[in-house]
C-alpha cells in the first residue's frame, strides 16, 4: 500500500512539472483542449489532455449498439483506457490479485455516471477494449468536452459515456 501511495505521490509530481503536456498551464480551460480528470484510490487528481493521448498507440473500431434513440455505429478512434491507465502508473502489468477488488466510476460532463471493475479491462482477464475515443466516422467526437468513453461489445450503450469528464477509482 505504501509502494502504491509513493507512486501516486511520485505521478503528482511529475504531472506538476509538466503541466502543458497533462493539459494544465497554457491553454487549460480552452474548449479546443479538452481535459479529462482521473481520480486515484488516495485522492489524487491528475488532469489529462490531447497530448498524453498523442503519445499512446492509437486503436480503432467499429462499434454498433442500441439506445434510446434506436440502431447506432461508428468507426471510433483513441486510446485504449488500459493503456492510458499504464502510462499514468495507475495499474501494473501484470496485475495483481488486489488489482481485481478495484472499481472505477466513469463520469460525463452532464452527471451521468456507469461502474466498472477493473478486471473487465485487464487484457488477460475480461479483455474489455474501452476505449477513450476522440474522433467518430473521422470527424472529432461532437460531444462537448473532446472525449467519449466507448465500450464495445456491449449489446446496449448504455455505458458509452458521452462528455466524458471523469474517471474515479474507489
Amino acid at each position: 500500500m505504501l509502494l502504491r501511495r509513493c507512486g501516486v505521490v511520485a505521478i503528482g509530481l511529475v504531472l506538476a512539472f509538466s503541466a502543458p503536456a497533462f493539459g494544465q498551464g497554457a491553454g487549460a480551460g480552452d474548449r479546443s483542449a479538452p481535459n479529462l480528470e482521473i481520480v486515484a484510490s488516495g485522492g489524487s487528481r491528475l488532469q489529462v489532455g490531447p497530448a498524453v493521448l498523442d503519445g499512446l498507440p492509437r486503436s480503432e473500431q467499429s462499434v454498433a449498439f442500441t439506445s434510446s434513440k434506436g440502431e447506432q455505429s461508428g468507426r471510433f478512434e483513441g486510446v485504449l483506457l488500459w493503456d492510458l491507465l499504464l502510462k499514468l502508473g495507475l495499474v501494473k502489468q501484470p496485475p495483481s490479485h488486489a488489482d481485481l477488488q478495484r472499481i472505477f466510476v466513469v463520469t460525463g460532463r452532464d452527471g451521468y455516471a456507469v461502474a466498472f471493475s477493473l478486471g473487465e479491462i485487464i487484457p488477460d482477464l475480461g479483455g474489455k477494449t474501452v476505449m477513450v475515443a476522440e474522433r467518430v466516422d473521422g470527424r472529432k467526437v461532437p460531444d462537448e468536452g473532446g472525449f467519449r468513453l466507448i465500450v464495445p461489445g456491449d449489446k446496449r450503450g448504455a455505458r458509452n459515456v458521452r462528455a466524458l469528464a471523469r474517471i474515479e477509482f474507489r
